[in-house]
């Protein structure tokens, strides 16, 4: 147990910082106290002091940042991953605040990027790659971007609720029961009021998805049974 010099009161030694010669005499609340106090009353000396150090030692900085960045690219990353989970709507709304804020020049970067030799190219070879790899994902966006068009109610809907209910109709057409399924189809077609959400989707074979077109499921049934 080590008294305090500031509060007065004993506490135990993690709660004080180590040195040279053993432990600081003040402990780590009353430091931090210290020197919140010290910042708030001297607030615009020191901000002044920190701008004319970056403005006299820019290139040190730079450099000192980049040589850190290249040494813990692993460290920064698990750092960021960690920040991004334990605040992940906070990130959200301020990646959308920056980028509404920022429109015209995120915009012109992107452009000026995609002008370069070489690069529309190999984005397009990128997103065939993808396209391959993720099939489901792929058909998922693109249902995605048929119902804003829509102006459909849109829910969250993953590769993973897909494979659920696939798997509840045996990978089968649940409009005929014999065909294997080929693609989905909106139950109540978004053109005439359905939503895009996963107890609207059904997997269905592309001879009954073509056949039934903007029809809903009774009066899709119907012409089938008739």
């Amino acid at each position: 147990m080590i008294s305090c010099k500031i509060c007065g009161f004993e506490k135990d030694d993690d709660n004080f910082k180590r040195t040279k010669n053993g432990r600081r005499r003040q402990c780590t609340e009353c430091l931090n106290k210290k020197k919140a106090d010290h910042y708030s009353k001297n607030k615009n000396t020191i901000l002044n002091k920190m701008k004319k150090h970056r403005e006299t030692h820019g290139e040190e900085i730079k450099k000192r940042k980049q040589k850190y960045r290249e040494e813990n690219k692993e460290k920064i990353g698990m750092r960021g991953r960690r920040h991004y989970a334990n605040n992940k709507k906070v990130c959200l709304k301020r990646s959308a605040e920056y980028r509404m804020s920022k429109k015209a020049e995120i915009k012109k970067q992107r452009m000026d990027y995609r002008s370069k030799p070489g690069v529309k190219e190999a984005e397009k070879e990128r997103k065939r790659k993808w396209a391959m790899k993720n099939p489901e994902m792929l058909k998922l966006r693109i249902f995605r971007r048929r119902a804003m068009k829509r102006s459909a109610t849109i829910h969250p809907v993953t590769v993973s609720d897909l494979r659920k209910k696939a798997e509840k109709f045996n990978w089968l057409c649940y409009y005929c029961k014999s065909r294997k399924y080929e693609c989905w189809d909106h139950a109540v077609p978004l053109i005439r009021g359905g939503s895009h959400s996963i107890d609207n989707l059904v997997p269905a074979c592309n001879t009954c998805n073509l056949k039934k077109g903007t029809k809903t499921e009774e009066e899709f049934m119907t012409q089938v049974l008739a």
